[in-house]
C-alpha cells in the first residue's frame, strides 16, 4: 500500500495562536500603552503569569489584569482580546459579551478603583470602555467607548 506524503502548508497560511497566549499579548500591549501614558511601569498582574520576572517595591496593589506601581493609578483595568464580535452590534446583540466583560470588570474592580475594560479583536483598533457614574449617572448605566488611534 502506498502511502500518501503530508500536505505542506501553503506559504500564507496564517498560524494558529491559542486564547490565552492571545490574551497575555494583549496585556502585555495594553500595559505598555498605560506606562507610556502613565508615566509609571505597569504589568500583567501576579496571577496572570506576568509577575514572575517583574520586581516589586511593596506600593502595588494587584486587581484587575493589570497593575502599576503609582498606587494613584485610579484604575482597575480588565483586558479582552476576543474574536466573534462585531461592533455594530456590540451593545445590542443577545447575549451580547460586552456586558459579560463589564460585569466582570465591575466585579474585580476594589473600592477607590474606576473599572476600565479594554476590549479588541483582530482587525479592529483598541476600545476603553468605563462608568461614567462618578460624573453624571448615579445608576451606573451610561458607558464611554474610546477608540484608540
Amino acid at each position: 500500500m502506498r502511502r500518501k506524503a503530508p500536505k505542506k502548508a501553503s506559504g500564507n497560511a496564517k498560524k494558529k495562536i491559542n486564547s490565552k497566549t492571545k490574551g497575555s499579548t494583549f496585556e502585555r500591549k495594553v500595559a505598555k500603552l498605560f506606562s507610556d501614558w502613565w508615566g509609571c511601569e505597569v504589568y500583567r498582574t501576579p496571577l496572570s503569569g506576568g509577575w514572575a520576572t517583574q520586581k516589586s517595591n511593596g506600593n502595588i496593589n494587584a486587581s484587575g489584569d493589570l497593575v502599576a506601581e503609582d498606587p494613584t493609578f485610579p484604575f482597575c483595568v480588565e483586558c479582552k482580546k476576543v474574536e466573534g464580535w462585531h461592533l455594530e452590534t456590540l451593545l445590542t446583540a443577545d447575549k451580547a459579551l460586552f456586558f459579560k466583560w463589564w460585569e466582570q470588570a465591575k466585579e474585580e474592580c476594589p473600592e477607590g478603583k474606576l473599572p476600565l475594560l479594554v476590549f479588541s479583536r483582530n482587525g479592529l483598533p483598541i476600545f476603553f470602555a468605563m462608568s461614567v457614574f462618578h460624573i453624571e449617572d448615579p445608576d451606573n448605566k451610561h458607558f464611554v467607548l474610546k477608540v484608540e488611534n
